[in-house]
């Protein structure tokens, strides 16, 4: 009997080996094509949130959207506890009077779930006046190929916010070139791979979004 069901198992084998290149190559190529809002000039938000991890693209991206007046508030989320301000704003390049008023580091995330936590956190902990009953704009700032995931999480964790993806290419790792270096297909490959698990979880929970 054994025998007879090898080659089925095989070739079932072969199929999901199939199944799962052509998504990783679709979502390489999708992840490539992300871009940020076309009329930037019209964005508005509550907050802008750059995550930490990856590319140094996300950090100076979020400071120039605040910079540009896209939302009153940035917070950096997921910065590492031995990191202090002046070397977190170095990293920016923020000068000192936006620091005071406008830039936050959050430093208890150390995956893109506590960047959502932390987000979440954050968004409650704000003063918010009695007028204001809108739900919150978030401006979500990371690499082009981490988006997705970090969308679908934000999403989860934060179901009444609406968010803005601003996707950054990164000089170090482009998914649209994932076969150009091992650091690229690796970084791409596992994101891919985080990618499907989440939403996996996110289906079996009923929801259906995807992160694009």
């Amino acid at each position: 009997m054994l025998e007879l069901l090898r080659p089925a198992i095989w070739i079932s084998f072969l199929l999901v080996c199939l199944v799962a290149v052509g998504d990783f190559i679709s979502f390489a190529a999708r992840t490539s094509e992300l871009t940020p809002p076309q009329n930037e000039s019209t964005t508005e938000a509550s907050v802008i949130v750059a995550l930490t991890g990856g590319s140094q693209e996300r950090l100076t991206t979020g400071y120039r959207l605040l910079t540009e007046g896209k939302a009153p508030h940035l917070l950096v989320t997921g910065v590492h506890p031995d990191v202090s301000d002046s070397a977190a704003a170095n990293l920016l390049g923020a000068q000192a009077d936006w620091l005071a008023c406008c830039v936050t580091f959050g430093r208890s995330a150390q995956t893109t779930q506590g960047n959502a936590l932390e987000t979440e956190q954050w968004l409650n902990a704000r003063p918010k006046s009695l007028e204001d009953s809108t739900p919150a704009t978030v401006i979500i700032v990371t690499d082009d190929y981490h988006m997705p995931r970090s969308l679908m999480i934000m999403r989860a964790a934060m179901p009444d916010a609406v968010f803005i993806p601003w996707p950054v290419t990164s000089q170090r790792v482009d998914p649209g070139y994932w076969w150009s270096s091992a650091r690229a297909a690796r970084n791409v490959v596992t994101e891919w791979a985080k990618y499907r698990i989440v939403w996996g979880n996110e289906l079996l929970k009923g929801n259906t979004f995807d992160g694009f």
